[in-house]
């Protein structure tokens, strides 16, 4: 009987030694694709115009977003959630990142991007869809062309503080084949203005120890704190 007993707790000892030494190995390959997948995102600074933040609430995040310079002054970006967390999201955002560049440095063509991106979810398989806006911005003249599908509204600000909500108008990608006249891309100048854009992580953060309340304390009014 003793010896059982003792069997036994050498067996407990080997097991939790085994998941010990396996989550160990799994925190550092977490780690390591949020290296990778930091790498995917733009320099912060590389434009002094724009800008993006992701900061996951956990080890890698299904957010994404990118922007690059397609003519001299041009310069396109997207912003996309992506359903779901962990690392096949992020294999999945690195994949939409590259189709979207491609398809706009081949064609400044914002609905056959998203064409793509939804051909590329809908052939996965992995029953996953995201949220997007892309838009094309002109510093020349201030046109922007934009698309939202299924995302949060983006929000214009101007100098006196007035805010312009522009709400989707298009279904979330990776859901259902999409036609060139499902994809509502419109066209606004925000030449002297400033565009926000932004995931829902941002209703579940935090400002100074406040939640956001849209009675109290909504986007609207932090981006306002932004701009002073």
């Amino acid at each position: 009987m003793q010896e059982s007993i003792v069997s036994n707790i050498k067996d407990i000892s080997k097991s939790k030694d085994v998941a010990e030494a396996s989550n160990k190995s799994m925190r550092k390959e977490l780690s390591q694709a949020n290296e990778v997948q930091n790498l995917l995102f733009p320099e912060r600074n590389k434009f002094d115009f724009i800008t993006g933040l992701s900061k996951p609430a956990r080890d890698l995040s299904g957010d994404l977003y990118d922007y690059f310079e397609i003519f001299p002054h041009d310069t396109a970006f997207i912003l996309a959630d992506i359903s779901g967390k962990g690392i096949s999201a992020s294999l999945l955002m690195s994949q939409v990142i590259a189709v979207f560049r491609n398809q706009i440095k081949q064609s400044p063509d914002l609905a056959s991007a998203a064409k793509a991106i939804n051909e590329t979810l809908l052939s996965s398989n992995s029953k996953r869809f995201l949220t997007f806006v892309g838009g094309i911005y002109s510093r020349e003249t201030g046109e922007l062309t934009l698309l939202n599908c299924g995302h949060l509204p983006v929000l214009v600000i101007d100098k006196n503080g007035r805010i312009e909500k522009i709400e989707t108008e298009t279904f979330p990608l990776g859901i259902q084949e999409l036609e060139n006249k499902d994809l509502i891309v419109r066209n606004i100048n925000i030449k002297n203005k400033s565009l926000y854009c932004f995931t829902d992580g941002l209703l579940e953060a935090s400002y100074n120890n406040r939640v956001f309340d849209e009675e109290s304390f909504g986007v609207e009014i932090f981006i306002k704190k932004l701009k002073i």
